[in-house]
């Protein structure tokens, strides 16, 4: 059964649990606080793409959101300069990469700095 979310659930002994919950806890004997599947494939619950995951590690596997319009997570067209800004997320604030005279660079910036920052290399796929 799917989930609304995507997430495929099973029933067992009347309740609904998320069938990647119950693999790991079936193998590792626990359940983390939060579980990242590393492709961003909600129902791809096979155990080699699940991690154990902090909230900052899950946040930084995540898709590009729809709403984004140049492309790429982190760059953004700044109409009164008409440059292309790069900026990420660093701990809790957000930093500014620089401004960039086409959209590539910016992004060029940007996938440097997750590269430095630890992101997932799947950060920014498409949705």
């Amino acid at each position: 059964m799917r989930h609304v979310h995507g997430y495929l659930e099973v029933k067992l002994l009347g309740l609904m649990w998320k069938a990647h919950h119950l693999i790991w806890v079936i193998v590792h004997g626990y359940l983390p606080v939060l579980l990242d599947h590393e492709d961003g494939k909600r129902a791809r619950n096979a155990l080699a793409n699940l991690r154990e995951a902090t909230k900052q590690e899950n946040n930084r596997n995540t898709k590009r959101p729809k709403t984004n319009t140049s492309g790429s997570i982190g760059v953004s067209l700044d109409r009164r300069g008409g440059k292309w800004r790069a900026y990420i997320k660093e701990g809790d604030r957000n930093v500014s990469l620089g401004y960039y005279a086409s959209r590539d660079e910016a992004a060029a910036a940007r996938r440097a700095a997750e590269q430095r920052l630890g992101y997932h290399p799947n950060h920014g796929r498409e949705a």
